[in-house]
């Protein structure tokens, strides 16, 4: 049976996944340093964070 811990890590890979696919596709149509494409990257950033907190 997966802990909480366990199902918390792997949302968090799939949303980190998703959001990785957004900045990717933002940066190339946007533009590296355009508003969008810095928030999305900031949001990545973040949830590598809390990941890295639940290791």
């Amino acid at each position: 049976m997966e802990t909480h811990k366990g199902i918390l890590k792997r949302a968090l890979s799939l949303e980190i996944e998703k959001a990785r696919k957004s900045l990717i596709k933002a940066g190339l149509e946007e533009g590296f340093t355009n508003p969008k494409t810095l928030r999305i990257s900031q949001f990545v950033d973040d949830l590598l964070v809390e990941l890295h907190k639940l290791k």
